[in-house]
């Protein structure tokens, strides 16, 4: 077997138009040189690509899980507002219908040893009274 190249042009070794024909044993040993290179090369771009996704891959997981947080936050806060609103409601219906109780004829006694509750009785708006020098709730 001849190097690259051994073949002359002027002789010409057949095949369509005197063409020379390709030296497949040079080709595949070129080839087999170059394998474990373009092996590598192929590996490394592949390893790039997996690389630039994973990247992304974790910048779009950090988009969603904020945007999971923020959801969850105003769910939760959605979830508060409903349970005090309905606590409000409850404890207001508890004490009109505690007055009326009262206005029937039942004693805050009675009402008592059957067990319902009394501190719902004060009316709205009222506080209290504020013993010397203890500061209201946000005050400073």
């Amino acid at each position: 077997m001849g190097n690259v190249g051994d073949e002359k042009c002027s002789q010409p070794t057949g095949g369509a138009g005197g063409r020379i024909r390709p030296n497949r044993e040079v080709d595949r040993r070129a080839l087999d040189a170059l394998g474990p290179h373009v092996q590598a090369i192929r590996k490394l771009a592949e390893a790039a690509t997996e690389r630039a996704n994973a990247e992304c891959g974790v910048d779009t997981a950090r988009e969603h899980a904020a945007e999971l947080v923020t959801r969850a936050r105003s769910g939760g806060a959605d979830l508060i507002r409903t349970a005090e609103t309905a606590r409000r409601d409850a404890r207001l219906t508890y004490r009109d219908l505690f007055a009326t109780a009262i206005a029937t004829g039942w004693t805050a006694e009675q009402l008592d040893a059957l067990g319902y509750d009394r501190i719902l009785l004060r009316p709205r708006g009222h506080r209290p009274p504020n013993p010397a020098g203890v500061a209201p709730d946000g005050a400073a």
